[in-house]
């Protein structure tokens, strides 16, 4: 799916496709990690993350941002070792730097992320 996200024949997916793929993606790695299928969960994070970072879609990020808040143990550590190999998309969730709802490597991911950045997220 992530070798879609620059189009076919040279031309960008619209933002509403870029909506769908990103959905679609997370909609997977909800399932993947409920049913504790790691590698599932691994291949659909990356590819969620690679569409968010091309087309930083907010009601996508939204969504994203209510998971992450969501994931604990094995799950959290899979996603959070996405998220630290696409700082672009993981900046996005800057509001989740210092929710200590959120797990703690997932907080970690984005805060490197953000650090890295020189940005406070604002």
């Amino acid at each position: 799916m992530a070798a879609h996200v620059d189009g076919d024949r040279g031309q960008w997916p619209a933002f509403t496709e870029a909506d769908r793929a990103i959905y679609w993606l997370l909609r997977a790695s909800r399932i993947a990690a409920r049913e504790e299928q790691w590698d599932l969960l691994e291949a659909a994070a990356r590819g969620m993350c690679t569409w968010d970072d091309r087309f930083d879609q907010w009601k996508p990020q939204d969504s994203i941002k209510k998971w992450l808040r969501s994931l604990s143990a094995h799950g959290a550590q899979v996603v959070a070792s996405v998220l630290r190999e696409y700082p672009g998309s993981t900046r996005h969730f800057w509001e989740l730097e210092n929710d200590r709802r959120v797990d703690m490597e997932i907080r970690g991911a984005v805060q490197a992320a953000v650090a890295a950045n020189g940005s406070d997220g604002g």
